[in-house]
């Protein structure tokens, strides 16, 4: 029997009782199979136990996205989150996604190919990367690429300890 989570409270409450209660929930296999409902496709889609993630994520403050009206604390699905994304990258034309690279081993040739993408990896854009000098992070690393919107985009991500790069629509 599926059990079926309307909203993040709801999941929340069962995550807070103690394991043998009644309600109880756990991300663990003998919980399975689950499933929640995604508030703006309005799918019900399953929660993950394989320790990949959830499946889902969180609004963390009240948003409209396409006329559609978030509250925080609504659960989204990894593919609705990956098109929110995209559509505040066309909005505001800036954006904080993770970037990972092919190695770059040699000095005199600092380049590599790599992909910008959200967390979830739902939403993934080509990009190229260089490697530069930086006096306090040691590491600088600048992406090109061309954003959703058919626009060159440049991102820059400060050090070796990190994947998070902040990123913007350049002037035309």
């Amino acid at each position: 029997m599926s059990r079926n989570f309307d909203s993040y409270v709801a999941l929340q409450a069962a995550l807070d009782l103690a394991p043998l209660m009644p309600g109880a929930f756990r991300f663990a296999k003998q919980f399975a199979p689950a499933t929640f409902m995604c508030h703006r496709c309005g799918g019900h889609k399953p929660l993950k136990f394989d320790g990949g993630g959830t499946g889902y994520g969180v609004t963390t403050q009240h948003m409209v996205d396409r006329g559609h009206v978030a509250r925080a604390g609504e659960m989204v699905c990894y593919d609705c989150a990956g098109e929110t994304d995209r559509a505040d990258m066309l909005t505001d034309g800036r954006a904080v996604l993770y970037l990972t690279h092919d190695p770059i081993k040699d000095r005199s040739y600092p380049f590599a190919d790599g992909h910008v993408t959200n967390w979830p990896g739902t939403l993934s854009i080509k990009c190229r990367v260089k490697r530069g000098a930086h006096n306090i992070a040691r590491y600088r690393y600048d992406a090109w690429f061309t954003g959703p919107d058919g626009k060159p985009w440049h991102g820059v991500q400060y050090g070796g300890n990190t994947q998070i790069i902040r990123c913007r629509r350049m002037k035309a």
